[in-house]
């Protein structure tokens, strides 16, 4: 069954239970037929240039004044 028929059959569901049941099915047929080599963009997290070149820190690397060994 195609993804707009599913979505017209259970158009007017409003018991909250019916729908958590229908949602749990939903999420594990989309589980289910995930590529398993999904695309991922690159600069996005789990992409080949997430965080490549960051911005240095805007706070202090160390904190000399917190540091009390002198």
């Amino acid at each position: 069954m195609g993804i707009r028929e599913e979505f017209e059959k259970n158009r007017d569901v409003k018991d909250p239970r019916a729908l958590a049941e229908i949602f749990a099915k939903a999420e594990a047929q989309l589980k289910n037929t995930l590529h398993p080599d999904p695309y991922i963009p690159a600069m996005m997290p789990g992409g080949t240039k997430w965080e490549r070149n960051l911005r240095p820190p805007v706070g202090p690397v160390f904190d000399h004044e917190a540091h009390t060994g002198h």
